[in-house]
């Protein structure tokens, strides 16, 4: 294979690091060393360093985290770690793997949204039909067809992407085979990003572009006493849009509706143009940890987060019509800027401003 980069010591047990003290991102880290004792994974070692974090949306880069969520299921976690560490071997800019896109351009030229069982835009959903025909050849190799077929049939996740694998796998295999990204016998290799700017992902004649569609500019969680109230601020009165919902245990499509009907929330996201904002369950943060320091009611203290909108009259007024209450109305500002200031259901203090 091409471009081939730097291995690391395939005989050395990954490191395996925890992001708090929540015992369900132990239970996670024993889980993947056992995994890694029972099966021989070593092909599939592309990064060694590995992060256990119970709030994080599993991913592969800079360094690959992974969440607590399969603790009790054993190929859906071991698939979860294969499907990351896959990443590094068909990384974006990889040009086999634009190649492959391409192809997969004219074979799906129109894609889900993520709300339909895509990825998080459209191309990623189109490296991801590169990933997890990888991801199945893979769990085929290690727990056998009929265990690798059910694990992915079952995920509540990506599932046009699966369903579309299983269905056309002939297809994908030959796919992986012509572009030069079949598994083979030998250990994967990673590849080298390039130094200098390539066509995007290293095909075609549009510069490369970033798996989130747009880039964020700023990403901020908050944790919050009441997932429901606090969601519905930011996206009634604030107009964030729901991107995910997470009710405790289990993933859900992220629709608005569904902030209604789940009783037991604990992780929204949401996002405005290039700001993400992700809310998460006061009660999820550890005894003990740093952000848990002080009484609940003292979150935001010294703290203002700015928000630039469009125009902060218009937005003050969807804040009122909304049922909200301002702190301090819109005016215009010495430095030049229009905003007002409002704070949020928890205690969070906003401004949103406009250049206006």
């Amino acid at each position: 294979m091409s471009e081939a980069g730097h291995q690391p010591d395939r005989k050395a047990r990954p490191t395996v690091t925890l992001a708090s003290v929540d015992p369900r991102e132990n239970q996670a880290r024993d889980q993947l060393l056992r995994l890694l004792e029972r099966y021989d994974l070593e092909k599939w070692q592309l990064t060694d360093a590995i992060q256990i974090d119970r709030m994080a949306i599993p991913h592969s880069m800079p360094v690959l985290t992974l969440n607590a969520r399969y603790v009790d299921d054993d190929h859906r976690a071991l698939a979860a770690y294969l499907h990351e560490q896959l990443h590094w071997f068909a990384p974006g800019w990889r040009r086999e793997v634009g190649a492959a896109m391409q192809e997969l351009r004219q074979r799906f030229p129109v894609v889900p949204t993520f709300e339909a069982g895509g990825a998080r835009g459209e191309t990623s959903t189109y490296l991801h039909l590169v990933v997890c025909p990888l991801e199945y050849a893979s769990l085929i190799e290690v727990i056998g067809v009929d265990a690798a077929r059910a694990t992915l049939a079952g995920y509540e996740h990506y599932t046009w992407l699966y369903a579309t694998v299983l269905r056309d796998w002939s297809y994908f295999a030959d796919l992986l085979g012509r572009h030069g990204l079949e598994l083979g016998d030998a250990p994967l290799q990673t590849v080298a990003r390039p130094e200098t700017p390539q066509t995007a992902f290293g095909v075609g004649g549009e510069k490369p572009r970033l798996l989130a569609e747009p880039p964020i500019a700023l990403g901020l969680q908050l944790y919050v006493l009441d997932l429901h109230v606090s969601a519905d601020f930011y996206a009634r009165a604030l107009g964030f849009e729901i991107q995910y919902t997470r009710p405790t245990g289990r993933h859900v499509q992220p629709t608005a509706e569904s902030i209604g009907s789940e009783p037991n929330l604990e992780y929204v996201s949401l996002r405005s143009g290039r700001v993400f904002l992700a809310l998460a369950r006061w009660a999820a943060i550890p005894e003990g940890d740093y952000l848990r320091r002080g009484p609940a009611d003292l979150r935001g203290l010294g703290m203002e987060f700015i928000i630039e909108v469009d125009d902060a009259p218009v937005a003050e007024h969807r804040v009122l019509e909304a049922g909200f209450t301002v702190e301090s109305p819109c005016r215009r500002r010495p430095w030049g800027a229009t905003d007002f200031r409002v704070i949020d259901p928890d205690g969070y203090y906003l401004r949103i401003m406009s250049r206006l």
